[in-house]
């Protein structure tokens, strides 16, 4: 299965989520090369930023992607990261939250800024990712409860956009409590993982059980 293929499956304001099985499967990178698809497409890309942004960055000049040629334009970034770490940034394209932070509070003020930044962009259709989603479990004390309170706001959004496309990758290592939300919640999941020096996707739901090469097509 390639790239273009598994994007086609996302229904209009549907949920795809790649889930790590294990560090080695690669499936962070395979959702930066989903990223970069969409962009040589031209098509309007919003991340939600759990990692450090400059880390962002380098993955994503890694794999032949020039933030600068992007950001603002065709690319957006509400940076989490740094929102909740004071990391002060002023970049066109890249958006924080502001003020005291903490997992009640993170909530209401994310809802606003997001709903503010997405009605602002003239594009009918949005591919949002989240990056890493199981981040969260290293930037809030109560993960759980925080990300059970973000996901109502996508259907926020549907208000003023026509479809919003949810990628998340999400690494079952790092924070196994919100798996059982992220299952129920995505129409397709992958399921990547490095077995017999191989990194292989599964699609075990919203589609036939499909195995494949996880980097064997562009």
């Amino acid at each position: 299965m390639k790239a273009v293929e598994l994007l086609d499956l996302i229904p209009d304001n549907g949920v795809l989520s790649i889930i790590e099985r294990n560090y080695e499967s690669d499936g962070d990178l395979f959702v930066l090369l989903l990223i970069k698809h969409l962009l040589k497409q031209k098509k309007t890309v919003f991340v939600l930023l759990y990692d450090p942004f400059l880390v962002f960055k380098e993955n994503l000049e890694e794999i032949g992607v020039n933030l600068d040629e992007v950001l603002g334009k065709t690319l957006f970034i509400l940076d989490i990261f740094g929102s909740v770490h004071k990391i002060e940034r002023e970049i066109e394209g890249v958006y924080q939250i502001k003020g005291y932070i903490d997992d009640i509070v993170f909530v209401d003020k994310f809802r606003d800024v997001f709903f503010y930044k997405v009605s602002s962009i003239s594009s009918e259709e949005i591919w949002l990712f989240t990056y890493l989603s199981s981040s969260i479990c290293k930037l809030f004390s109560n993960p759980l409860m925080t990300y059970k309170r973000l996901l109502p706001v996508k259907s926020t959004v549907t208000q003023v956009m026509k479809s919003i496309k949810v990628i998340g990758v999400y690494n079952v290592c790092e924070c196994p409590g919100i798996e059982r939300i992220v299952y129920p919640y995505s129409d397709i999941i992958v399921e990547t993982l490095f077995k017999d020096g191989r990194k292989m996707g599964i699609v075990t739901k919203g589609y036939e059980e499909t195995v494949f090469e996880l980097f064997g097509g562009d």
